[in-house]
């Protein structure tokens, strides 16, 4: 993706740098080196494929541009919109200590050994207006406009104003005296907006100076896609509809969850550790949808355009905008991260539970977990002691134990089988290989074993059981997983269709009860009838031989 064509372009370049022939990213060790690195790596990554706008261009009249140079790309189709320096500065006391107060009078303040560039306002940190040395510039601390709202030093630089413009302004920082030993944390990062994917990506470099002289550095990158309510590939109108069935499944599953607590009251339902997991994944889907329609109808999403990144007077809000949009769109990863972790957690217990050796591992760890917490108790009262002597031992000497943080990070390393023998001989030849076979006798040869045979204690008795259960049966061997799933499946279909079958059938019958009661008193009632006709038929013939008789005498009178 955009990141693999970004990246590596900025990180992988070499300059040429103090101490060494070659160096990258991974070799800036103090702001004289990191400018440096902007001057050279990521200057020429940012202006190479830049070329002057020509005039007879065929995208004349087919799109704006208000610039003298084609757009600053990386990989072709990567164009780099905005780049924004952040800096933030040590604070300068009065030295108090006696043994060095006489040789340093000044020193940096602040109680913590480096600064974190995503936090404002912290002990030891410059805050007030300074100016340059040759410019005369006066840079003022704020908080908006900065990274990750930090506050600091900042300024915005466009890359279609081209290179010579970019070096000038970077030259003109540096000769002020902004890459100076009290340069405490620096963050280089950039919009960069692909068209092709109608993405944007917003990287940063960021670079954090410790007292110790130490350069922490490292890349982060966000995702801002603006596809939400639609897509090159879907349409507008199958993205809503695909949006309605997921809130649907999701309203769904909640009411068949609520029935369940309705059947089985709470403290029932909620004692199987299956209740909590499905709790929790319909919690996380719930927001994860719902975050999905907020960020959908967030302004940039709806009308973002890139003229307003690129135009100086509404550069800054649009540049804040889109990185809040970021860190939304990152949060919203973590909560969607989270609900992936958990339906597959369901979905393994699910499947642990069609046959006994699919649930083996479970049943093994359930049946061991109380040897597990006091091995583990044991085990990290072992560890930390093992850490605490590493920082102490050979923090001064090795850079990856100068902290307790790193120290533990190294020991758990060792435990994955990293080699470290090498550094720990050239931080302290002493106390380096006792402490490494020290350490390799009591987590490999003991505490390794030790696990392990608390796992297989675990496993001799689940499978017993497997296997009593089985003798109880009568049987060899378990049912297999698919023919139990067959065997459910069906079952399940034909007992839905006999009971859709009889649903049919009642409601036939009481739509045709009526008819059929009337169609049976007809029934009833048809010979009674017959009988009234012929009755009727045999009193009205002699009447009409009467009234025939009664005509023939009154014409005889008149005659």
């Amino acid at each position: 993706g955009v990141y693999s064509a970004v990246v590596p372009s900025y990180n992988d370049l070499p300059y040429t740098g103090v101490g060494k022939a070659s160096k990258a990213f991974r070799d800036v060790e103090g702001p004289a080196d990191l400018h440096r690195w902007l001057a050279t790596v990521f200057t020429d990554v940012t202006f190479e494929e830049q070329t002057p706008w020509p005039e007879d261009s065929p995208w004349d009249g087919e799109v704006t541009w208000n610039s003298d140079f084609t757009p600053a790309t990386v990989g072709s189709f990567n164009q780099i919109a905005v780049v924004r320096f952040t800096g933030k500065r040590w604070d300068i006391t009065e030295n108090k200590n006696g043994a060095f107060s006489q040789a340093t009078f000044k020193m940096l303040g602040g109680g913590s050994s480096s600064l974190s560039p995503t936090s404002a306002y912290q002990d030891g940190e410059y805050s007030l207006t300074w100016c340059g040395k040759t410019s005369s510039r006066c840079y003022d601390y704020r908080i908006s406009g900065t990274y990750a709202s930090a506050g600091g030093y900042s300024m915005f630089l466009n890359p279609q104003d081209g290179r010579q413009a970019f070096e000038t302004k970077l030259k003109e920082v540096s000769e002020d005296g902004f890459f100076d030993a009290r340069l405490a944390t620096f963050v280089v990062d950039m919009m960069v907006y692909n068209p092709n994917v109608d993405t944007l990506m917003h990287f940063a470099w960021t670079f954090s100076f410790s007292i110790a002289g130490n350069c922490y550095k490292a890349v982060k990158a966000k995702g801002i896609s603006l596809e939400l309510t639609a897509s090159p590939t879907v349409d507008k109108g199958s993205m809503d509809v695909l949006k309605v069935i997921l809130a649907l499944m999701v309203v769904f599953f909640i009411l068949i969850e609520i029935k369940k607590v309705k059947d089985l009251t709470c403290s029932v339902h909620f004692r199987k550790p299956g209740s909590w997991v499905d709790l929790i994944s319909l919690i996380t889907c719930t927001v994860a949808l719902l975050s999905y329609v907020w960020l959908s109808q967030n302004q940039m999403v709806q009308s973002f355009n890139i003229q307003d990144l690129l135009k100086a007077e509404t550069q800054q809000a649009t540049y804040e905008s889109l990185e809040e949009l970021g860190n939304l769109f990152e949060e919203q990863g973590y909560i969607i991260g989270f609900n992936l972790l958990i339906v597959f957690v369901r979905a393994t217990v699910l499947v642990a539970a069609l046959q006994s050796n699919l649930g083996l591992m479970l049943r093994v760890v359930e049946l061991s977990f109380k040897n597990l917490m006091y091995f583990l108790v044991m085990f990290a009262l072992i560890l930390t002691s093992f850490i605490g002597m590493a920082y102490y031992t050979f923090g001064a000497g090795l850079e990856d134990m100068s902290t307790p943080g790193a120290a533990f990070f190294r020991c758990f390393t060792m435990m994955t089988g990293k080699p470290i023998y090498d550094d720990l001989v050239r931080a302290d030849p002493i106390m380096g290989p006792l402490f490494y076979f020290v350490f390799y006798i009591f987590f490999y040869l003991i505490m390794l074993n030790m696990f392990v045979s608390i796992l297989l204690n675990g496993y001799d008795i689940v499978d017993f059981e497997i296997a009593n259960r089985l003798k109880a049966l009568g049987k060899d061997h378990e049912t297999g997983p698919v023919t139990k799933i067959v065997a459910s499946v069906s079952k399940d279909v034909v007992s839905r269709c006999q009971r859709l079958g009889q649903s049919c059938i009642t409601c036939s019958s009481n739509f045709l009860r009526p008819y059929i009661q009337a169609a049976k008193d007809c029934a009833r009632r048809m010979p009674a009838l017959r009988c009234c006709d012929k009755c009727r038929r045999k009193f009205k013939k002699p009447k009409e031989d009467t009234k025939e008789k009664n005509g023939q005498s009154q014409d005889t009178k008149e005659k």
